[in-house]
């Protein structure tokens, strides 16, 4: 898990390395209702 691969995290099976992702700031334009499916 590093943020260089944060468009792959973005896609993985572990909600995890999504949620590591997510929070990284180069995603901040992620819409919201991302974040919330992995919460759901």
């Amino acid at each position: 898990m590093k943020p260089c691969n944060s468009a792959w995290l973005l896609f993985s099976h572990d909600r995890e390395r999504v949620e590591y992702a997510v929070s990284l700031p180069e995603n901040a334009h992620i819409p919201e209702y991302i974040p919330n499916l992995l919460r759901d």
